[in-house]
């Protein structure tokens, strides 16, 4: 299995490299949009991670452009903030500890897990500011 990390910083992206690795991924990074498209086209990753604040393009439009220029692929595009790809290294190596090896299907349902987990937090911070009879955000 095949992860392409694009990120600026490598130094950032670090974390998540090592979780991915430890669960079976080979891991590649570009440092910008452009180059995380290029990159993308020619190695066919199983999963492509988009730093949201990366140079050169938005990662929305990466995401476009891969997913255009590759539509035949199975290959899987999330964008993440920089809190997003720490909790998924978190939560990737907290399965790390019971598995050896994740597929790039399985890594999504973690990311879609990840959102519903910070949604629900959400909504229990609007409920509780109004119970305590507070503003909302």
């Amino acid at each position: 299995m095949l992860a392409l990390l694009v990120e600026e910083q490598s130094v950032s992206a670090s974390e998540l490299q090592r979780a991915l690795e430890s669960v079976g991924f080979a891991v590649e990074i570009a440092n910008s949009g452009r180059h995380g498209v290029q990159r993308a086209l020619h190695l066919r990753p199983d999963i492509v991670f988009l730093d949201r604040g990366i140079p050169q393009m938005t990662s929305w439009e990466a995401a476009q452009r891969i997913r255009a220029h590759a539509p035949h692929t199975s290959t899987r595009v999330i964008r993440l903030t920089r809190n997003q790809k720490n909790e998924m290294a978190r939560c990737i190596g907290k399965v790390a500890s019971r598995v050896s090896n994740l597929s790039a299907e399985e890594v999504c349902e973690i990311y879609k897990l990840m959102r519903v987990r910070a949604q629900e937090r959400l909504k229990d911070a609007l409920r509780s500011q109004h119970t305590a009879g507070t503003e909302p955000l």
